[in-house]
């Protein structure tokens, strides 16, 4: 997953990202886990339900988290060029 996303999502694949990665998905994987928890206890949801508005979600914070933690780079070489 981690060449996918870097490559195919980023366009940036270096190894020292690779321990951010991890992190990253672990901290995706709590948010998820929290979110659906709550929905299925607190909301009184049925998990597949309660599941199925998790995963858009989750997806929304996994491209904040890699994007800002994972790979900055290229989105602070973006904010640093001049406009034409």
């Amino acid at each position: 997953n981690f060449h996918s996303t870097a490559i195919g999502v980023f366009n940036e694949y270096r190894y020292r990202l690779l321990l951010r990665f991890i992190v990253a998905y672990s901290a995706v994987y709590g948010f998820n886990l929290c979110l659906l928890e709550g929905l299925c206890t607190l909301a009184n949801l049925p998990d597949l339900l309660a599941q199925g508005i998790a995963v858009p979600l989750s997806a929304v914070f996994s491209f904040v988290v890699l994007r800002r933690f994972v790979f900055p780079r290229r989105a602070e070489l973006a904010r640093a060029a001049p406009s034409l």
